[in-house]
């Protein structure tokens, strides 16, 4: 602007301006910084930062309603700009009246993240054509005659001025010509007088109070998570500035880990790899380079369903400074706060947010609160529980595909080729013939007799980990068309999900069809001396139980040394099936499961279940 003030333009609450500045405070070195702000604000602005990290916010009202706050956003540059002028001790003042209180323009403008590629004077260009409706808004123009007039004042003291202001601002000084005196000649008729002025309301009192740590998202420009990063990168002085797409990453790997049971066996890498390319689908089609919040959250149920979507929803708003003895919370929503003065909430506005929110459905519910847990745990009652139906007919659809995949095996691997002589027996095996061919000799193949029947199928997920299963039973039939169930599984009052609802895992599964009563095989070993793993103790059920000779087992590796000598004892014979042979997704709704307490249940257990 002149040879004495530099400029950075910004928009509040996004990251990449804060981080621009820094390098821009490292790089040169400045004796004073001006924002364009609200000058009334500018030493409860510096008591709310003292307390960084920790989450407060200032808010500014009347004797009759709350005009407006003020939190400690570390993504906003005018907080950065602050916290820095405080750490290098260099004075910092702010040029403006109230009037961005009465006046705060939302902008839709091209995606802030753009600025770690481009830089600020190139996203600048290309953010000009967006701003050109905001330009000649009488209140921005009144703005900028603020900080011009304060910024002739400040270049008599000081030589080396940083000037920080909002983007439509510096759209009004850039359209004008000239020097700065020529610039405030040309403003001069600017004037703004809103109805009412903050001193004909009563006196301004203003009020710190640390935010609901539950609606950090609302306070916050960017995602909370991301914030929180910023702040601990900043805690570690070997730390390189962090990358909006590779803490998008952390926070799927970091939940994945965190919060889920078996995180390398159901939420792989290669599903994790997919669920970021359809986020970034996503963001394509949204005409976005990074994705919101509900980008993320659509992503992730996609992928991993609604269940990990909840735990990526929690993770993402969750903002890991706060101060755990404060009892007067502020609480902070769109447009309204309710401090602990306040019985009900009241209008407000967030200074440092420029970016318009809009309400959009999220499918899923939430997680249920820990007293309601209790109540469900205490109203289960232990005699009465039963499956869910959907998941009954997707293992039941399961089991006849493995069974008809056993016998189309069995033709495979003991039919054999040989040459042809006096009789075509089988057909011809074109394969074989095709890779001769150039012998000219012809092939002919020989199918074994009708394959073994099956009527046990066993599925293993986990064989290394038997006390994460204390669920041991046995589930008879409902009806003809079901199989009578054999499972261990993880402890299903640790999830409670719903009202007599409960969610676990299994561990592994015998399936025998057609149904008919059996012994419980963990009850009648469960005293043995040699004791067997849950895994053999399945497959020593399911040859004591099965009318015919091969037993099918699908699980990660080949049955070990002592499951084939269970079976060989009873002279069974075990046909293995890889479990990678199936999709992940089926493997994931294979082995997750609903118990339901009472039949009664299944008339309400699809609303808590479709969304879990």
């Amino acid at each position: 602007m002149s040879p004495h003030i530099s400029v950075l333009p910004y928009l509040h609450g996004k990251a990449p301006f804060s981080l621009e500045l820094r390098k821009i405070l490292w790089a040169k070195k400045y004796d004073c910084l001006a924002f364009a702000f609200p000058r009334r604000f500018q030493s409860e602005i510096h008591l709310i930062i003292e307390k960084m990290p920790a989450l407060y916010a200032l808010v500014a009202r009347t004797e009759e309603e709350s005009f407006a706050y003020i939190p400690a956003d570390p993504s906003d540059a005018l907080i950065e700009g602050v916290r820095q002028a405080i750490q290098r001790r260099i004075p910092y003042i702010f040029l403006e009246d109230d009037t961005q209180i009465y006046y705060k323009e939302l902008l839709t403008l091209p995606d802030p993240h753009l600025v770690t590629h481009l830089g600020i004077e190139k996203y600048y260009q290309v953010c000009r054509p967006y701003l050109a409706d905001v330009k000649q808004e009488n209140a921005t123009r009144f703005r900028a005659k603020l900080c011009l007039e304060e910024l002739l004042k400040l270049q008599e003291k000081y030589q080396n001025i940083l000037f920080l202001t909002d983007l439509p601002v510096q759209v009004i000084l850039d359209l004008l010509p000239g020097n700065l005196e020529e610039k405030l000649s040309a403003l001069q008729d600017a004037h703004y007088a809103p109805e009412e002025r903050w001193e004909d309301t009563g006196p301004l009192s203003h009020h710190i109070f640390p935010v609901n740590p539950e609606h950090a998202y609302f306070a916050l420009g960017e995602l909370p998570f991301y914030s929180a990063q910023l702040e601990k990168e900043r805690l570690d002085p070997l730390a390189s500035l962090p990358s909006y797409t590779e803490l998008i990453k952390k926070l799927f790997t970091a939940t994945r880990d965190q919060h889920m049971d078996n995180p390398r066996e159901e939420y792989s890498v290669t599903r994790l790899q997919i669920a970021l390319q359809y986020l970034r689908n996503l963001c394509i089609t949204d005409n976005r380079l990074t994705p919101d919040l509900y980008t993320i959250i659509t992503a992730a149920k996609g992928v991993f369903g609604a269940y990990y979507a909840r735990m990526i929803f929690e993770a993402a708003r969750y903002y890991p400074f706060f101060e755990l003895e404060e009892a007067a919370l502020l609480n902070v929503g769109v447009d309204f706060v309710q401090s602990p003065y306040d019985s009900d909430p009241v209008k407000a506005v967030n200074l440092l947010y420029e970016d318009p929110r809009e309400w959009r459905p999220l499918p899923i519910h939430p997680e249920p609160e820990s007293i309601q847990k209790h109540r469900y745990r205490y109203e289960w009652d232990p005699k009465g529980m039963c499956s869910h139906i959907q998941e009954d007919l997707y293992i039941e659809s399961f089991n006849k595909q493995v069974r008809q995949r056993t016998k189309l095996k069995q033709v495979e691997n003991q039919s054999r080729s040989e040459k042809f002589s006096t009789s075509l027996k089988d057909g011809i095996d074109v394969r074989e013939t095709l890779r001769n061919w150039h012998t000219g000799s012809l092939y002919v193949k020989e199918l074994p007799p009708v394959p073994h029947p099956v009527d046990s199928v066993i599925v293993l997920f986990d064989t290394r980990h038997d006390e994460r299963y204390p669920f041991r039973t046995t589930w008879y039939a409902e009806h003809a068309e079901e199989s009578t169930l054999t499972f261990y599984a993880t402890d299903p009052l640790d999830k409670l999900i719903g009202p007599g609802i409960a969610r676990c895992e299994y561990g592994g599964f015998s399936l025998l069809y057609p149904p008919r009563p059996i012994p419980d095989v963990f009850e009648h070993y469960q005293n043995r001396e040699h004791k067997l793993s849950l895994a053999e103790l399945l497959v020593m059920g399911a040859c004591q139980t099965s009318d015919e000779k091969v037993i099918t087992v699908v699980s990660p590796k080949p049955p070990g040394y002592g499951m084939q000598a269970i079976a060989w004892r009873w002279r069974k014979k075990l046909f293995w099936m890889p479990l990678n042979s199936y999709s992940q997704e089926t493997i994931r709704k294979l082995r997750r499961v609903h118990i339901l307490n009472g039949k009664k249940v299944r008339s309400w257990a699809s609303r808590f279940i479709d969304n879990d």
